[in-house]
């Protein structure tokens, strides 16, 4: 059974860390219901009473979208496609093809760095970076031709009919990159209807904070330090913001010494190299969790021209442990001393 914790000041440990402070007495008091959804530990706070149903219902889209976008449930929208989209035309609901759409275009507007079409390198290094028993690093044979099959244009999606197949044997979608994004974003939107002035969602390594923060000027957000225990800084947010962080630290495997984590480079096929953490700083969850993961496998010199370019604001952390920013971040951001 979920519990609903109420009067619980927020403080959180995950990739990254929002606080929050009731200072307010003409406030109402922030009401917390935690959880555990897409492999992520799950925090949401709201400002609103009664607040019970509105955290209930967010959490169940959360969950919804998990049963649909977990490619490992055999009983999820995303497993049926991968199975059998090869095969014929396999009908998706709305939300399915609206993701789907949204990620192909974010696909090209990141130059395939962030790529839904990824499942198939996915699946090839999953052994390796669960640590499962005997597992080997993949032969270069089998990355070559799960680069082959991890590409957008595989996808046929048939809008007037509701329907996605794929053009290859072996095409196989993963959205585990920006569904998190996506859930806040969707939670927003539940915020709005419902009239809530203000709230915190925690989902692993993205954060939603809506509204203006209770009775301060900013929400602080804490970045987790990619090496150690704590936190490297904070971004002080006076408003509505989504911060997706994408690190080395959250799922990985040293063997021979070596980190293998699952931000993959959907050219090389290999774990991204060179970064140890990006932070996007953006209005649009979806949007901050691709980008995100693209600039990721970008690298330095490349994912700084591309967030320069599009005025994007970033945080990214070499693994020399040298910050970067561009756009606003660097105004925002305050170093942990």
């Amino acid at each position: 059974m979920r519990r609903v914790f109420k009067y619980l000041p927020l403080i959180i440990l995950a990739l990254v860390i929002p606080f929050a402070y009731w200072v307010n007495k003409t406030e109402p008091r922030p009401e917390t219901i935690r959880d555990f959804a897409m492999d992520t530990y799950l925090e949401i706070t709201i400002y609103h009473q009664p607040g019970e149903a509105v955290l209930e219902e967010i959490l169940n889209d959360f969950k919804l979208l998990e049963s649909i976008f977990n490619r490992y449930d055999e009983n999820s929208v995303i497993y049926n496609v991968n199975k059998n989209a090869f095969e014929k035309p396999v009908s998706i609901p709305s939300i399915f093809e609206n993701l789907l759409q949204e990620s192909i275009k974010l696909s090209g507007y990141t130059e395939g760095y962030f790529n839904p079409a990824i499942g198939p390198l996915v699946d090839l290094w999953r052994p390796i970076i669960k640590g499962e028993e005997d597992s080997v690093l993949p032969d270069i044979d089998l990355i070559k031709k799960a680069i082959s099959l991890s590409k957008t244009e595989n996808i046929i999606i048939n809008e007037p009919d509701g329907q996605v197949s794929f053009t290859i044997l072996g095409v196989s979608l993963d959205f585990g990159a920006v569904v998190k994004g996506y859930a806040v974003d969707r939670a927003f939107g539940i915020l709005r209807n419902r009239g809530v002035d203000r709230a915190v969602i925690n989902a692993g390594g993205t954060i939603g904070v809506y509204g203006s923060p209770p009775g301060r000027n900013y929400w602080r957000i804490g970045i987790q330090h990619p090496r150690k225990d704590g936190i490297i800084g904070v971004l002080n947010l006076p408003s509505t913001t989504v911060v997706s962080t994408s690190g080395d630290y959250e799922r990985y495997n040293i063997i021979g010494g070596k980190r293998y984590h699952h931000l993959l480079n959907p050219f090389t096929g290999y774990p991204a190299e060179e970064l140890v953490s990006v932070t996007i700083i953006n209005k649009n969850g979806l949007f901050s969790d691709a980008v995100s993961t693209a600039v990721f496998a970008m690298g330095l010199e490349k994912g700084m021209e591309f967030l320069t370019q599009k005025s994007l604001s970033a945080i990214i952390i070499t693994s020399d442990l040298q910050i970067h920013f561009t756009g606003e971040a660097e105004r925002l951001f305050q170093p942990e001393l």
